[in-house]
C-alpha cells in the first residue's frame, strides 16, 4: 500500500470516528424521551429485518459486536418496554429465544421518525454523488467486515 492511500485511509478513519462521536450523543438525546438509547434502537433495527425470526443472546452478541452484559442489559430494557418478547426453548431451559413484538416495530418506527431529521440533515450536507460513493464504500466495508468477524 502506498503512502498516499495510507494517508487517505487514516484521514477516513479519523473523520468517520469524529462524525460518529458527534452524531451519537445527539441521537441518544433524541431517543431519551422515547425511553430508548442508540444500542436499543440498533437491536430493534436488527430484529426488524426479519420480524418473525427469533434470536438468542449469544447470537446477538456475535451479530451486534456488543459484549454479553451489554446485550443482556439492552434486551432486558426492551423486554420491559414490551418491544421484545422472550420464550423458553422447548428442549433446553438455558436457552431463551427473543423476538420483536408489533409494539417493538412501532417503537422503532417512532425512533426513526424522531431521529430522521437530524440524520437526514447530517447526511444531506454531503453532495449526492459523494453520498452515493460513501454508501457504496460502506456497503463494501460492511460485507468485508461481516465475512471477517473475529
Amino acid at each position: 500500500m502506498d503512502d498516499k492511500k495510507i494517508g487517505l485511509l487514516q484521514r477516513a478513519v479519523v473523520n468517520f470516528m469524529i462524525c460518529h462521536d458527534l452524531l451519537t450523543p445527539q441521537i441518544d438525546k433524541q431517543l431519551r424521551p422515547l425511553g430508548l438509547n442508540l444500542t436499543q434502537m440498533s437491536l430493534l433495527n436488527h430484529f426488524s429485518h426479519a420480524p418473525q425470526q427469533r434470536h438468542t443472546i449469544s447470537q446477538l452478541v456475535k451479530v451486534m459486536g456488543i459484549n454479553q452484559p451489554g446485550i443482556t442489559k439492552a434486551v432486558n430494557a426492551l423486554e420491559k418496554l414490551a418491544c421484545l418478547q422472550k420464550q423458553n426453548d422447548k428442549d433446553d431451559a438455558r436457552i431463551k429465544w427473543l423476538q420483536i413484538t408489533p409494539y417493538g416495530l412501532e417503537k422503532l418506527n417512532e425512533a426513526r421518525q424522531t431521529t430522521g431529521p437530524l440524520v437526514f440533515s447530517a447526511f444531506g450536507s454531503v453532495a449526492d454523488q459523494d453520498l452515493q460513493s460513501f454508501c457504496d464504500g460502506l456497503e463494501q466495508m460492511k460485507v468485508f467486515l461481516d465475512r471477517n468477524r473475529g
